[in-house]
């Protein structure tokens, strides 16, 4: 019987492994900002006294 081709091109196995593995990240990123939380920065001062201009604020 013949080796497959991923057995017979093993970097071709480990650069498609390692293209899947990029694009899961991206998604789970997108997924996890759009649904479970986002970050801000505080700009202007209408809440001085809690907040800051430049604060970085993680909302959910």
């Amino acid at each position: 019987m013949q080796p497959s081709f991923f057995e017979r091109h093993p970097r071709v196995k480990d650069v498609l492994n390692l293209a899947i593995f990029i694009a899961l990240v991206a998604v789970g990123t997108i997924l996890i900002n759009t649904f479970v939380f986002r970050s801000f920065s505080v700009l202007g001062p209408s809440m001085e006294t809690t907040f800051y201009t430049g604060d970085r604020l993680i909302v959910d």
